[in-house]
């Protein structure tokens, strides 16, 4: 999805990919991630080829034998905020 190798991506935290316009977002994320163990957010975030992709970011902390794990999940929405946009025009035109 971003065009990094395996190795490339585990150096890599969220605030790497997150667009430098929204950067602010990783702080309210990682504000979120230490008061309740878990995050949600929408953002843009830059592929290595440089192309940028709306995406939902969620994560959270779990337990397995007593060893913490943090799960992310980084979904592409571009096509969900094209059709928004798209929905928000065609309302404009109608009015």
């Amino acid at each position: 999805m971003f065009g990094y190798s395996s190795k490339e991506f585990l150096d890599m935290s969220v605030r790497d990919l997150i667009h430098s316009d929204q950067r602010h977002l990783y702080d309210e994320i990682l504000t979120e991630f230490r008061r309740t163990g878990r995050f949600s957010a929408e953002s843009v975030v830059v592929q290595k080829d440089g192309t940028m992709i709306d995406v939902d970011i969620r994560g959270s902390v779990f337990s397995v034998k007593g060893e913490k794990h943090m799960l992310v999940i980084i979904r592409d929405i571009s096509e969900r905020k094209w059709a928004e946009e798209e929905l928000k025009l065609t309302n404009q035109q109608l009015l």
